[in-house]
């Protein structure tokens, strides 16, 4: 019976790597983010306010307020907030649709390990989504 037992292991163990060489290569280090003009645009994208980080930029011209999502793969944006807003619904808030919405106006997007590209958006550091389905 041990050998029987032990064969069933090997053979899902196999087959566990076998699924894992099938999915795509995702490179876990890679991540975006998203700003917005308002919390209520940030808040409304990801579920509730928490999620949302406040950010002030300081130039010549004066003294502009942003707000920033919270960091997810950028391949994922939508898997990731619809995570967000499960997990703004299970903590008692209520949602208006899980379906994604976008009001940002920009967004980063780099790696943890350096390195970003900014597309209309400013850098920092907020919560983070998986987003991997």
């Amino acid at each position: 019976m041990a050998r029987r037992a032990s064969a069933r292991v090997t053979l899902v163990l196999i087959g566990a790597a076998a699924l894992q060489g099938c999915g795509p290569d995702i490179d876990t280090t890679q991540r975006a983010q998203d700003t917005y003009l308002s919390m209520d645009d940030c808040a409304a994208d990801w579920g509730r306010p928490e999620y949302c980080e406040r950010q002030q930029v300081t130039t010549a011209a004066g003294t502009s307020t942003y707000f920033r999502g919270p960091f997810y793969h950028p391949s994922y944006r939508d898997s990731a907030q619809i995570e967000a807003r499960d997990a703004a619904r299970q903590a008692g808030v209520q949602v208006a649709s899980s379906t994604p919405t976008n009001r940002s106006i920009g967004r980063t997007v780099g790696s943890s390990a350096g390195g970003t590209t900014s597309r209309g958006g400013f850098g920092s550091s907020a919560r983070t989504f998986s987003g991997g389905g």
